[in-house]
């Protein structure tokens, strides 16, 4: 996955959620989300020292269904 400013994720994961629906989790890596500018963008957090930023997904089909 690449982010608006082009930052490529590091770290796919098929998972489950809450729920125990399948989920696709990806993360960025924290050095791509500290100096971006438009960080603001993609999360809320203020904590300069969490993990980078993280994403989940819908597996592909069922999130082109929706």
């Amino acid at each position: 996955m690449t982010c608006p400013n082009g930052a490529t994720s590091s770290r796919w994961a098929e998972d489950r959620s809450q729920e125990r629906a399948a989920v696709i989790r990806t993360r960025f890596p924290t050095a791509a989300g500290r100096p971006c500018k438009a960080r603001e963008q993609c999360t809320r957090s203020n904590n300069k020292s969490d993990m980078g930023r993280r994403i989940t997904l819908r597996p592909q089909a069922e999130f082109e269904a929706i």
